[in-house]
């Protein structure tokens, strides 16, 4: 369509270059010049065919004026020339308008199909997220010596410590959520029904546990509870799960909780207010699966 549009716009360009030859020829022909004589005859040559086919419609269209024998069929030509130009620019314009209008049509079809695609997509989105309704938290408790361990004799043991985190991991208030045989003495595997519920337990024990630490900073040592959130389809293998789930808390730092990109997208869900700061922490193969991982900060 644009090539044709500029195509009849040099069209009107060149008929309209002609009417000054056209007039050129006409003065030539008026005053009849011996001395530009074959330069009249060229222009006749180009013209006169043309000439001819008004002079057969219109008749003699001759006048004498001063001695001058005044031939106005040129005059009417280019009268016809500059017709000719307005209406292939008018019909350039039209190819334009029409191509304009083509590619509004286009614009908003594909407008429609790329919103009705979000659509299915956001639809798809959200029928994972009513599947995935299991929840994987991998706790891992790491008690660290700090410089300050000399005040030992506050008289906290070992075992003290691992009671007083234990006594903060165990308060978790939520139906059918629990610890699994899995679990290993530093590493505690619980399983949610309630995927939102997961994370809200990791940000509860990661206060709890800052309040331990201030209670611990006089026994010379601190408590890092780093956490890995995932979640599932309660019919998926729950080995696999535990396994991407273990993944997941080996990419946080100390003290870090970290979750897959859909257990976000469901808490954002379910939670349309919030206080947190999702941090992407890039995309990793979880078990022959890219997922995206995000760092959980409060504001």
């Amino acid at each position: 369509m644009n090539l044709l549009r500029s195509i009849f716009q040099v069209l009107a360009g060149l008929v309209v270059l002609l009417v000054p030859f056209v007039l050129i020829y006409w003065v030539l022909q008026t005053l009849n010049l011996e001395p530009l004589e074959v330069l009249k005859n060229l222009l006749g040559s180009a013209f006169e065919p043309f000439l001819g086919v008004i002079r057969a419609s219109t008749g003699n269209m001759t006048t004498v004026f001063q001695g001058l024998t005044v031939d106005f069929v040129p005059i009417i030509f280019c009268g016809l020339l500059l017709l000719l130009s307005v209406i292939l620019t008018l019909i350039s314009r039209f190819i334009g308008y029409v191509n304009s209008s083509l590619n509004y049509v286009s614009a908003k079809t594909q407008a429609h199909v790329s919103q009705r695609q979000r659509e299915q997509e956001k639809k798809a989105l959200e029928d994972i997220m009513m599947e995935k309704t299991a929840g994987y938290v991998v706790v891992r408790y790491n008690p660290h010596t700090t410089s300050s361990a000399y005040l030992i004799s506050s008289g906290l043991s070992q075992d003290d410590i691992k009671e007083m985190f234990m006594d903060h991991f165990n308060k978790y208030n939520y139906h059918d959520a629990r610890l699994q045989k899995e679990s290993t003495e530093n590493s505690y595997i619980i399983v949610f029904d309630d995927v939102p519920s997961t994370l809200i337990y990791c940000l509860a024990l990661q206060e709890n546990i800052s309040k331990v630490n201030q209670e611990l900073s006089k026994s010379g040592v601190k408590l890092h509870i780093t956490s890995g959130i995932h979640c599932t389809s309660p019919l998926d293998d729950k080995e696999t799960a535990i396994g991407i789930t273990n993944k997941v808390c080996n990419l946080a730092a100390p003290g870090d909780i970290t979750v897959s990109k859909l257990v976000k997208d469901i808490f954002e869900k379910d939670r349309a207010e919030h206080t947190l700061n999702f941090i992407s922490r890039g995309v990793y193969d979880l078990g022959g699966e890219e997922v995206e991982i995000f760092t959980v900060k409060r504001f």
